[in-house]
This record gives structure tokens, sequence and C-alpha cells, in this order.
């Protein structure tokens, strides 16, 4: 599943602007929420930016404004204390996992119906 994240690659089917909250939350940030510490988004780009390449798009899309906060130590803070970095890799694989799963299967039954209409006629 590293791969997926290294090459960019995300599922069609895995929803970044849910994913990325629910992560954030577990270290008690919420997106656009009224503490300091919290991550305002100014563009949805910031979700796919983030979990694309966790840490290096959580900077980067800082730096391309596409999000601030206004305490951004307590922000970091909370993200390292929770231990983020490493839990995400296990909720980001187990979830990259199903979705992949699920995709595959999705797109298994699309390719099985289109073989067995064309068998049929």
């Amino acid at each position: 599943m590293d791969t997926l994240v290294k090459k960019n690659h995300i599922p069609e089917s895995v929803n970044p602007s849910t994913l990325i909250p629910e992560l954030l939350r577990e270290a008690g940030v919420i997106i656009n929420g009224t503490n300091p510490w919290d991550m305002q988004v100014h563009d949805p780009a910031a979700y796919d930016q983030i979990l694309s390449r966790w840490s290096l798009g959580l900077g980067e899309s800082y730096m391309d404004g596409l999000w601030d906060c206004e305490k951004l130590d307590e922000m970091l803070t909370r993200l390292l204390d929770a231990d983020l970095n490493v839990k995400v890799h296990g909720l980001a694989k187990a979830r990259f996992a199903i979705e992949v799963i699920r995709a595959k299967v999705i797109n298994l039954q699309s390719r099985f119906i289109l073989i067995f209409r064309v068998s049929i006629i």
C-alpha cells in the first residue's frame, strides 16, 4: 500500500475529504473548527495532497495556502502526540486495502457482466 501513497495514486472510491478529518480528529484537530489548533481548509485540494503524500503533502499544501492554522505549533504537537504518523499507515493501509479490493471487485463484476452479455449475443 505504501506504493499507492508514494505514486500519488488514490483509488477513486477513497474520499480524502472524509478520511483526513477522521484521522485529524483522533488528534483533537477539527477541520474548520474553532480552536486555535484546528485546521482551516481554504481549498479541498488540500485533502488530496495530504492523503497522497501525508506529512510532505501536509507541509506543501500549507505552503501553497490551501489551509492554515492560528496555532500551527499546537496543531503539529497534537498530531505528533497522537502518533498519527504511525497510525495513519495502519489505518490508511486498511482503508486503502478495503477500497482497492472493493474497486477491483466492482471492476471484475463489470467485466463479467460485459463478457456475459457479449457471450450471450
